[in-house]
């Protein structure tokens, strides 16, 4: 059987991925975060350890499923999410404190931590595409794994001193900033609101000094041609070429995407040695999927930016006809099959 962990809620791209199992007759069960958050009668785990014995009792939509006849793991996303009110965590108005909340809500993610992991642990022999042990790679880590493995990166600098900024900046002009770990999401007046990759100039750096100090992630500001979003599928290598910098919005960032004018994407083909050093970098990271951002500069460099281990891939498919979706879940078939 093949077990696809998910988010509660699924993305066209796993959709189609898992329609082509149930097309093909493909044992599989799709277990959701909620289903071991919840833990009602139709859905949850039981686990039951003593001295000699240790049982796990998964039960998804109404049916048990034994974990020993999990070949196969699929990890696309997890998202814990304790669901508990604020009501339900304090009875007293008095007690709910930001502080008191935030703390509570961090020890109930903690536990679900726990309670999952132990889930995972136990599907170790399984055969896993995309294994959460190293689904959030340190991107500073990447950058120097992708040196090592042959591969153009942009001239990065992590600070929190506004003189090395000031003299990063008058190296390279314009100069950008990311998170170096994951993008920060804010809700305000009942509109969501996510970090971007920002331009910082001489005159917002100056304006700002008092303000830097905290480490931050600076790169320089790459002139772009275009941009590269790479699938990577057990050693290959799926490209699509963006031509983001036609539109003022995605210059800077692609994710500032208009759905009304999109930008053009099509098919494209890394050079042999760029697709070898991404081979290797996946294979250094022991990652056997993901999705990869490279930079095609004006001056014709490839530069290496990120990999997402669970990025999205059917931005990717869908425009360039490269049926990724038929692609993986071959991949999932053919692994449960050789273990049989």
């Amino acid at each position: 059987m093949i077990c696809i962990l998910s988010q509660s809620f699924l993305e066209r791209t796993t959709e189609v991925v898992l329609d082509w199992l149930r097309a093909w007759g493909v044992p599989h069960v799709r277990i959701n975060a909620t289903d071991i958050a919840k833990g009602h009668q139709s859905s949850g785990a039981v686990y039951s350890l003593s001295k000699g014995e240790v049982s796990i009792r998964l039960t998804i939509d109404g049916e048990e499923i034994d974990p020993s006849d999990i070949k196969v793991v699929w990890f696309r996303r997890w998202a814990y999410s304790a669901d508990v009110s604020v009501p339900r965590l304090f009875a007293e108005q008095s007690h709910r404190s930001d502080s008191n909340v935030f703390f509570a809500c961090n020890h109930l993610f903690k536990e679900l931590q726990g309670v999952t992991k132990f889930l995972f642990s136990t599907l170790s022999s399984s055969k896993w595409l995309s294994d959460p042990k190293n689904n959030v790679p340190n991107k500073l880590r990447v950058l120097k794994m992708a040196t090592e493995a042959g591969l153009d990166i942009p001239d990065t600098l992590v600070t929190a001193d506004p003189n090395d900024l000031q003299r990063f900046i008058e190296k390279h002009g314009a100069v950008i900033t990311k998170p170096i770990g994951d993008v920060l999401m804010c809700s305000f007046d009942d509109r969501e609101f996510g970090t971007y990759t920002s331009v910082i100039d001489d005159e917002f750096a100056t304006e700002h000094r008092q303000h830097a100090a905290f480490p931050s992630l600076y790169q320089e500001k790459l002139d772009k041609k275009y941009e590269i979003r790479t699938f990577y599928l057990d050693g290959e290598c799926y490209s699509m070429a963006m031509f983001t910098q036609q539109k003022v919005a995605t210059q800077s960032d692609f994710r500032r995407y208009c759905y009304e004018d999109p930008n053009r994407e099509v098919p494209f083909q890394l050079p042999a040695s760029i697709e070898a050093a991404i081979r290797k970098l996946m294979e250094d990271l022991c990652l056997d999927t993901g999705s990869i951002d490279i930079v095609r500069t004006t001056d014709g460099r490839y530069v290496f930016l990120e990999v997402n281990p669970v990025g999205q891939f059917g931005m990717v498919s869908l425009p360039c006809n490269y049926h990724l979706e038929r692609k993986v879940a071959k991949y999932l078939a053919d692994s449960l099959y050789a273990a049989a």
